[in-house]
């Protein structure tokens, strides 16, 4: 059972401004607790007048039959900031829910002057929607197969600074596009206890808090099968962290992703030029079996990855786990670091483990660990024809890091390339490693070592060293013969450190298994 919008004077032709008509019928549908139904056609609404107030315990349903159900914005009618379309709040205590089902919004930007800055128009929202305070919420809010399209500002904007005082909010089948303008088709700025997205299509998608959400328990969100053209950020806050789960996202264009902590699996997310995509202000949170695609651009005539993918700012337990950092570009060779880690001075601030991931093998280089505190860089498959990582420790900012295991065949160029300061503590676990390199390490200070804390790398090589045969290395370095010989030495240990020249000590000899 429903009623129809059109009972109450709503023409639906696309030229009659019907507003009064859907006031009218919204306040009967809220009256009667009925879902406002609108039948095929174009409804056009002057902004600023529709207004939803919802009881304790009411409820608003707005009923279309798809793309063929359409509520307009009107010509020329948004020339200033907050000109919403709908205003959707609560009243006394709890409300109960609203609901957008079969519905298509056109926001008509086309026919909307620009504003003279991006943002001037940016509260204008086709639906603004919050609850009135801390002791009356909105309980449930859905948006269940809604079109919109040519966004003047946001077409569903839950509002709010800590709390947008909404409980439950479920996008299902959500699709946007033509979007030319700033803010985003979904965007939240206050917390919510739950935020829930499936198959969503859309040019911008934006949960950013402005301040930690103040709810009693933290604020969950739950993302599957999310797809944005332009961009996608997810942004909670250090002291109250969003819980995420997240799996199918796809950014396109640009990104921001900042205080969570969840996982995000078997997501695409494309760095943007000119700006600094980063993963910033995580606790415990894990991006499994994501890719990492970066910009490209010309400098000189050498193609460098533009913006890779940073890190900074306090993150603690960030995993990347199953990875890939792939360039966006046909160029054989490509410059610029796919992962930089900047500085961060605490080191218990700062714990951050690379595992199981790939680097593009046309990169020169992999990965900048920049006075970044604690990194572990465990069983990754690097690239690199100047050098996989470079490493930079002071004693302001320390630079512990860890590389357990891996597969280096890739390299073409050094292992490491570091700077000249001193703080770097460096452990190499179950580290098989080419001979090619262990022959010296790019760096700012030819002297320089860094102090290696545990050294388990092995060397193979298809010949032993001898006063003809040299090979360089760290102390610490076992080298072992790749077709051992009976009765011949066949695994030795670096007892100096050399780049070019190790003394060599015998450990293990070759028997014959006969």
């Amino acid at each position: 059972m429903w009623i129809d919008v059109k009972t109450y004077g709503a023409k639906g032709d696309g030229v009659t401004d019907d507003t009064q008509a859907i006031q009218a019928g919204l306040t009967a549908a809220l009256n009667l607790q009925i879902p406002l139904f609108f039948p095929a056609g174009t409804y056009v609404i002057e902004p600023n007048n529709l207004e939803v107030i919802l009881g304790t315990g009411k409820s608003l349903v707005m009923q279309g039959i798809g793309p063929f159900s359409v509520l307009k914005r009107k010509a020329n009618s948004t020339a200033a900031d907050w000109r919403w379309l709908f205003s959707i709040t609560s009243t006394g205590g709890d409300a109960d829910s609203f609901v957008v089902n079969n519905l298509k919004i056109d926001s008509n930007a086309r026919a909307n002057p620009l504003p003279p800055d991006p943002y001037d128009y940016e509260h204008s929202a086709d639906f603004y929607i919050r609850g009135a305070g801390p002791n009356s919420y909105i309980n449930y809010v859905a948006l269940r197969q809604v079109w919109c399209t040519d966004g003047v500002a946001d077409h569903f904007y839950f509002a709010g600074e800590t709390n947008c005082y909404v409980r439950t909010v479920q996008v299902t089948d959500f699709y946007s596009d033509n979007r030319k303008r700033t803010r985003s088709d979904i965007t939240v700025t206050g917390g919510l206890e739950r935020l829930n997205a499936t198959n969503v299509a859309c040019d911008r998608f934006e949960v950013e808090l402005n301040e930690g959400y103040d709810g009693a328990t933290p604020m969950f969100v739950n993302l599957s099968n999310i797809s944005c053209r332009q961009q996608l950020d997810l942004e909670g806050d250090l002291s109250s962290p969003m819980v995420v789960q997240g799996s199918n996202l796809v950014s396109l264009a640009s990104f921001s992703l900042t205080g969570m902590t969840g996982c995000i699996s078997s997501s695409v997310f494309y760095t943007a030029p000119d700006q600094k995509n980063r993963v910033n202000f995580m606790k415990n949170m894990t991006f499994s079996n994501c890719r990492w695609v970066l910009h490209t651009t010309a400098q000189g005539g050498t193609k460098t990855v533009g913006t890779g993918l940073t890190v900074d700012y306090s993150d603690v337990g960030l995993v990347f786990d199953g990875c890939s950092f792939e360039a966006n570009d046909t160029a054989t060779s490509i410059g610029g670091y796919a992962l930089s880690l900047e500085p961060w001075d605490v080191l218990a601030e700062r714990q951050i483990t690379v595992r199981n991931c790939s680097f593009d093998p046309r990169l020169i280089q992999n990965i900048s660990l920049n006075r970044c505190g604690n990194v572990s860089l465990i069983n990754n498959r690097y690239s690199g024809s100047d050098h996989a990582i470079m490493l930079y420790g002071t004693g302001t900012y320390p630079l512990v890091v860890t590389v357990d295991g891996g597969d280096f065949s890739q390299v073409t160029g050094k292992m490491f390339y570091h700077k000249t300061s001193d703080k770097i503590t460096l452990s190499m676990k179950n580290l098989p490693v080419p001979v090619s390199l262990t022959s010296g390490y790019k760096s700012e200070n030819s002297s320089y070592i860094p102090t290696v804390s545990i050294n388990e790398r092995v060397v193979y090589v298809a010949t032993a060293p001898s006063a003809s045969v040299k090979y360089g290395g760290l102390k610490g370095d076992t080298l072992r013969l790749i077709t051992p010989v009976n009765n011949q030495p066949c695994e030795w240990i670096a007892t100096t450190t050399n780049k070019t020249a190790c003394t060599w000590l015998a450990t293990k000899t070759a028997k014959s298994l006969g």
